[in-house]
C-alpha cells in the first residue's frame, strides 16, 4: 500500500512543479543584454578599484560559508 501512496504522491508532486515551472517560465520577462561601451567599461573599473580592498576585508569579516558569496541582505539577515 505505501508504495502505491508513494507513486500517487511522486506523480502529484511531480505535477505541481511542473506547474509551477510552467507558470514561471510564462511570467519570466527577459531583459535585454546591455553592453556598455569598453571606455565606459574602463572608467568604472578605474573608479571602483580602490573599493576591492575594503570588498575583501569585509568579506573576509563575514562566517565562513557565506565568504565569496553574492549573497542579498535580507536573505542573511531573515
Amino acid at each position: 500500500m505505501a508504495n502505491g501512496f508513494d507513486a500517487q504522491l511522486a506523480e502529484v508532486l511531480n505535477a505541481a512543479t511542473e506547474n509551477i515551472r510552467r507558470t514561471v517560465a510564462a511570467n519570466f520577462i527577459r531583459t535585454p543584454k546591455v553592453e556598455l561601451p569598453a571606455p565606459l567599461l574602463e572608467g568604472l573599473s578605474k573608479a571602483v578599484a580602490p573599493l576591492q580592498s575594503v570588498l575583501e576585508r569585509l568579506d573576509s569579516m563575514m562566517p565562513e560559508n557565506w565568504q565569496g558569496q553574492r549573497l542579498a541582505y535580507k536573505d542573511m539577515s531573515g
